[in-house]
């Protein structure tokens, strides 16, 4: 728990990893959004950027939609108020692709239930949501950091949010965000989507992930030999 420093392991090794969270002597983070959080606790941090995006590729697949694809990324815990409030704003108009997390898949068919008579909706169990949000031309969120990606694609993004309970995402990324489906319909009604303001890519991508030059594991690998000196 990163709200109190003392239910990390410093003098209870027995009870490391069942009561308290593990204390590491280095810790490697992505970016200096992350890292600012956690120098507050540890000292030993060091920005190297995503081992994840190592090897990937961010580029929009250049393709105009008659009609726009929307996709739709819930995380852990956001589901149920981003399907309330989609379910006061979608028509038939766009057609929606839901691509929730992957350890949140069993989600999927209860948005197809509650939507599937509003709009048209589909889940592509084999298809990732990195290649989905590539050829969309909007995508909707809670707290998924998808919304990061799409913006370096240069796609605009939406966070659903409801203000009754705690916000679990970067809170000053300047994401968008819409709290309620009145705001939302508005959007969605909108023949395009072109006009919502892009964050700047680069800003992003230097305060969430540092570098996306496929080199973060050679520098976590550098900088691990450095510390074992």
């Amino acid at each position: 728990n990163c709200n109190n420093k003392n239910d990390f392991t410093f003098k209870n090794i027995k009870l490391e990893g069942t009561t308290y969270s593990p204390k590491p002597d280095f810790y490697f983070t992505q970016g200096a959004q992350f890292d600012n959080i956690l120098k507050k606790y540890f000292k030993n941090t060091k920005i190297i950027g995503p081992i994840k995006y190592d090897g990937v590729s961010f580029k929009k697949k250049v393709k105009k939609n008659k009609t726009k694809k929307i996709v739709i990324c819930p995380s852990v815990g956001d589901d149920e108020v981003i399907l309330n409030m989609l379910d006061g704003a979608v028509s038939a108009q766009h057609k929606y692709f839901i691509s929730p997390h992957p350890t949140y898949k069993f989600i999927a068919k209860k948005f197809i239930n509650k939507l599937s008579k509003k709009c048209d909706i589909r889940y592509l169990e084999n298809v990732s949501t990195r290649k989905l949000v590539a050829q969309s031309d909007l995508v909707i969120a809670g707290f998924s950091s998808m919304v990061y990606e799409a913006t370096i694609m240069g796609i605009p993004s939406l966070r659903l949010i409801s203000l009754q309970y705690p916000h679990y995402h970067e809170t000053n990324d300047k994401v968008k965000m819409i709290f309620n489906s009145l705001d939302l319909k508005k959007i969605l009604s909108q023949k395009s989507f072109a006009q919502l303001k892009f964050l700047d890519k680069n800003k992003v991508k230097n305060y969430m992930f540092y570098k996306l030059d496929n080199k973060s594991f050679l520098r976590m690998w550098s900088n691990i030999k450095k510390y074992k000196n």
